[in-house]
């Protein structure tokens, strides 16, 4: 021991990772929305330029063109984007995608939302890439200050200065 005194530090291991793991999680899930989130806003509002159309929801609407968002038909393609948390071990993940919702939605059809996204046999309308690649900064802003540790002292007066 010290002969000025004596300061034992102690470090709260679990704790800590179990906060940060848990904030690291919150951070992750508020970036898949931000994409989720930023993918719908550009299907409903970003403009269209492509033909017009009776569509399957029985109006007529303004397809999208070459690399626009998707237009909205019967708006199944909006209903269908999700945030799904995955956790495997030490490993946690957010998945922003479509889910099949045809069990659901009598509208939705199954590998749509692929063939609009890469354009196989046609040009791609891509809407979740550029949502991704729109909310890059505010989802990195998610994990700024979020894992800040946990410490305490042992003794904090005998520190004997």
């Amino acid at each position: 021991m010290p002969e000025v005194g004596s300061l034992k530090l102690i470090w709260h291991g679990k704790e800590v990772m179990a906060n940060i793991a848990n904030k690291v999680e919150k951070a992750l899930e508020r970036g898949g929305n931000l994409v989720k989130n930023e993918a719908i806003r550009s299907i409903k509002y970003d403009p269209k330029s492509g033909k017009w159309y009776w569509g399957r929801s029985g109006r007529y609407y303004q397809a999208s063109a070459d690399l626009e968002s998707p237009a909205i038909d019967t708006g199944s393609l909006m209903r269908s984007i999700s945030v799904l948390m995955e956790k495997k071990g030490t490993e946690i993940a957010a998945y922003v995608g479509t889910m099949d919702a045809s069990k659901h939605d009598s509208l939705y059809k199954p590998g749509v939302s692929l063939i609009l996204e890469k354009g196989f046999g046609m040009k791609p309308r891509p809407f979740l890439r550029p949502a991704l690649a729109k909310m890059e900064k505010q989802i990195v802003e998610q994990f700024k200050d979020k894992t800040e540790g946990k410490a305490t002292f042992d003794n904090p007066g005998d520190i004997g200065l």
